[in-house]
């Protein structure tokens, strides 16, 4: 929907919740996990954030992988083709 909110928005508040607000006043040790948890939040942020160039990239990989795949199957009927012609024609 147009008006949800943007996931990568969401860990960012996430974040920042954990980062500014509820780890203050805590034990070293518990502030420490918050840390923690906020750094998870921003890393899969980055992800979200970085998704798109990343499945492109690997679309463009695919296609050039089944490009040469098919060069390869014609290369190899080529081959195949010429060992079965009569060389006495």
């Amino acid at each position: 929907m147009q008006d949800d909110p943007d996931p990568r928005a969401i860990l960012g508040s996430i974040s920042r919740l954990l980062r500014d607000t509820l780890a203050q006043d805590l034990p070293e040790r518990t502030r420490f996990l918050l840390r923690v948890a906020a750094n998870a939040a921003d890393l899969v942020g980055r992800q979200l954030a970085l998704e798109p160039g990343y499945d492109a990239a690997e679309r463009r990989r695919l296609t050039r992988a089944a490009a040469l795949a098919l060069q390869g199957a014609g290369l190899v009927l080529l081959v195949l083709y010429a060992l079965t012609v009569p060389t006495d024609m």
